[in-house]
């Protein structure tokens, strides 16, 4: 994260603590010992944040990185949780009021008694939020194996291609060690001809030793027949195409490599963000439109451009999944969030991914790696 971005972030983050902090009940902030409580909770919060995203990564024990990342996790995610809720009561509330106000009707003093006690709503929206925290922190730690069983229309001389698709494991704050061993298991329980890394497999918590991790992977999985390939996403910096050359791994970023004997696999790089930028990539790479096209692009966007320039398969990550609260972000931008979708002759597959950015915490999204069986017309 840039030191601007920062910035902005820290300011808005303020603003959020004083809007949830205006919202508690004044019994509560009139009293000493919770504003004793309530003070270390934001002090050790926010230092752990402003950690997870300046020297995070500088930090050489495991130990401390595991403790930094849960106290943020259990500040940021609770905060932002409550801040969302508190939000929905206030629009909600206004426009009771505003109805009412046109419809000549009184509140009842049940309902009254309800929008005037803050306490109420102070312990349902904390309990709601730390609850969801929990569900999310351990959540994010059961890796699963997603299959998807895909027909592509385009003739090939080949009948089927299994894909092995692993995007999004942010290796640093939001990977335990243990992650590691459990994707290498899973990427060679999957069997894959080919295995495509789809962007942000490290981010800027990420470490020498994460990359190590990574790295160890790769290369003791059983290599997948016709090779593994990446493609860059928005939390890569520059130096991690080199890290997967080491690795062993083909970097895709706009290029074109056919596997077997006439498959095609395009990968878009993630500073390729418009649909004429996607168009003019097909256009030097120059596809076979006859022989099947794989897509790998890291952001699900541009799906129904890619289905008219050809692609029977297009793969992405980034969104986490359906990742309550991130999802309310610029992943609604996206075609879509997860799963599987058709876009014309195009299906389209978006992995939620290993990990999560920063914190650990995911839900209801699933942790996962995906598994393609994609067959042709013959």
């Amino acid at each position: 994260m840039n030191t601007l971005a920062f910035a902005l972030a820290a300011f808005g983050y303020l603003f959020i603590t004083w809007f949830v902090y205006r919202n508690y009940p004044r019994a509560w902030r009139e009293n000493r010992t919770f504003r004793k409580v309530l003070f270390l909770w934001h002090i050790v919060g926010l230092l752990s944040v402003t950690a997870i995203f300046t020297w995070f990564r500088y930090i050489p024990y495991d130990n401390i990185r595991y403790e930094l990342c849960r106290l943020g996790t259990f500040y940021y995610i609770p905060l932002t949780l409550m801040a969302l809720l508190y939000l929905i009561l206030l629009i909600y509330s206004q426009a009771y009021q505003f109805i009412l106000r046109h419809t000549g009707r009184e509140i009842s003093d049940r309902a009254r008694a309800y929008y005037v006690d803050k306490k109420f709503f102070a312990v349902l929206f904390t309990s709601i939020s730390f609850g969801m925290c929990v569900l999310g922190y351990f959540n994010i730690d059961f890796l699963h194996l997603q299959t998807y069983e895909v027909r592509a229309a385009a003739k090939s001389a080949e009948r089927e291609l299994t894909i092995c698709l692993v995007a999004d494991v942010h290796a640093g704050a939001g990977t335990w060690e243990y992650l590691y061993d459990e994707m290498q298991e899973m990427i060679d329980a999957c069997e894959a001809d080919v295995l495509l890394l789809d962007g942000d497999i490290f981010d800027e918590t990420t470490n020498a030793k994460d990359v190590k991790d990574v790295r160890r992977v790769l290369e003791t999985i059983k290599k997948p027949r016709y090779g593994m390939f990446y493609v860059s996403g928005n939390h890569d910096g520059a130096w991690v195409a080199e890290e997967m050359r080491r690795a062993g791994v083909t970097v895709l970023d706009g290029k074109m490599v056919t596997v077997g004997r006439d498959i095609q696999i395009i990968g878009v790089p993630d500073e390729h963000h418009g649909a004429s930028d996607i168009e003019q990539l097909f256009s030097q790479v120059r596809p076979d439109p006859d022989k099947p096209i794989i897509t790998a692009i890291h952001r699900p966007s541009h799906y129904s451009a890619l289905s008219v320039l050809g692609s029977d398969l297009a793969v992405s990550g980034h969104t986490h999944g359906f990742n309550v609260f991130s999802f309310l972000g610029a992943n609604i931008l996206g075609d879509m969030y997860c799963g599987a979708e058709e876009y014309g002759d195009m299906t389209a597959i978006t992995t939620s991914g290993v990990s999560a950015w920063g914190f650990h915490y995911k839900w209801p999204a699933r942790s996962e790696i995906v598994k393609i069986h994609l067959t042709f017309g013959q």
